[in-house]
């Protein structure tokens, strides 16, 4: 009978113990997942405010770039038909050329942190592949656009601006007269325009970007939640 007894005391403490080991393993499950749930959810949180702030950022630039190409186009305008150009177009066409749209950047740091670890591999790979396309495709190449039209301003500056006398501290209005005599050369013109279209076909990659990091947000929201 007390042989009885303690085999069946052994026997629940090893079941004890067991159940214990099994809850312990169960809850040890349950909380790593809900961490991985929860660092899911703040990392795709925080992809989202860098796709807006993208967004923001680009609607900038569409703005400036926008701005920039009229006036390129107001000057050459004039230009053709023999005029002058008013002395206040002159000073947006000198501020034109003294902007900086020269960079786009490409990666963020929720971006490098998402893709260097699991967290990535839990997106769907459609979802995946669209955040790893307006990262490594669209920003890149907006950014090889902002150069290539940094290279067509730097250009007109050195060969035009410079040479021409025409640059000056930004506080200063241009030399109405200069202004208009380097209007009436052809190669200016021409540099003009060639900065010109870059910043046009800028602007219609821009807004094509914007409408993908649209979807792209609004996709990363459903897949958060």
């Amino acid at each position: 009978m007390i042989m009885k007894k303690k085999v069946i005391s052994y026997l629940i403490e090893i079941v004890t113990i067991f159940i214990g080991i099994t809850l312990s393993f169960v809850f040890e499950d349950y909380r790593q997942a809900r961490n991985e749930r929860n660092n899911r959810k703040e990392i795709v949180k925080s992809l989202i405010i860098d796709i807006d702030f993208k967004k923001r950022e680009i609607k900038e630039d569409l703005n400036a770039i926008e701005w920039q190409y009229k006036t390129i186009d107001s000057c050459l305008w004039f230009a053709r038909q023999g005029k002058k150009a008013p002395l206040r177009l002159l000073s947006d066409l000198y501020s034109v050329m003294n902007a900086d749209y020269s960079h786009f950047e490409a990666s963020t740091p929720t971006f490098l942190t998402l893709t260097s670890t699991g967290v990535w591999q839990q997106f769907p790979d459609s979802l995946r592949r669209r955040i790893y396309n307006s990262f490594n495709h669209d920003f890149i190449y907006l950014n090889t656009m902002y150069k290539k039209a940094a290279e067509y301003s730097s250009f007109i500056q050195e060969h035009y601006l410079v040479a021409d006398a025409l640059m000056k501290p930004l506080e200063e209005e241009p030399d109405d007269e200069l202004g208009n005599r380097a209007l009436a050369d052809k190669k200016f013109r021409s540099a003009l325009l060639l900065f010109r279209n870059q910043n046009y076909n800028t602007i219609d990659r821009l807004n094509v970007t914007f409408d993908r990091l649209e979807q792209l947000s609004n996709s990363l929201k459903e897949f958060k939640d």
